[in-house]
């Protein structure tokens, strides 16, 4: 709906969202789908803080289906948009990184 309307802010919102549902449900590469089109409109918009956000939810399905290197990478990318604008989560992320070992 969001699409149609032209508001890819809600259509980016929406498909974050149902990549989260689809994460919960195990089913990680819909998720993954899901959050790689957010990510997309996100650029597009240049909403940095909320790329971050999408990266570190890409990054939680991808290391969930077992993908740690795109994980990884994900993490990487949202901890250096976070450093970029002092965002306090950066810190958050570095954990996730940690524990790829």
């Amino acid at each position: 709906m969001f699409r149609e309307l032209g508001c890819r802010s809600g259509e980016a919102q929406t498909l974050d969202s149902v990549g989260y549902a689809y994460h919960r449900a195990s089913q990680h590469d819909k998720a993954v789908d899901c959050y790689r089109q957010a990510l997309d409109v996100l650029r597009e918009l240049d909403s940095r803080c909320d790329q971050a956000t999408l990266l570190t939810h890409l990054g939680d399905a991808l290391a969930t289906a077992g993908d740690q290197g795109p994980a990884r990478d994900a993490w990487q990318q949202a901890v250096d948009i976070l450093d970029e604008l002092r965002h306090p989560d950066a810190g958050q992320v570095r954990s996730r990184l940690r524990s790829l070992g």
